[in-house]
């Protein structure tokens, strides 16, 4: 029989982080948790598949990345052309603002 359910614990040691980020997550909407008693909280597995399906690579080459590349190539007449210290600079930058306006 396939196991359905996991407690908290176990969905934190799955995901490597602590059970306090597991609440805070449910907390923030990613994932429910089910109360089924008094001390006893759970996810379920499919919910957490879910979750996981959502989680997107820290650095990414997406459009928006290479497009405010361009723009600051070209204000700066390609100076910082080819430096992956910049780049990764700017992809941090870029990343930030893009999760800001998803927020907002």
């Amino acid at each position: 029989m396939e196991k359905k359910w996991m407690t908290v614990q176990e969905a934190a040691d799955h995901l490597g982080v602590a059970r306090a980020t597991v609440y805070k997550w449910a907390k923030q909407g990613r994932f429910p948790i089910y109360k089924l008693g008094e001390r006893a909280a759970r996810i379920r597995i499919e919910d957490l598949k879910k979750f996981l399906m959502q989680a997107r690579p820290l650095y990414e080459n997406r459009p928006s990345d290479r497009a405010t590349r361009e723009k600051i190539l070209k204000k700066t007449k390609g100076a910082w052309a080819d430096n992956p210290v910049i780049d990764q600079a700017l992809a941090e930058i870029n990343r930030g603002w893009n999760e800001w306006v998803e927020r907002s």
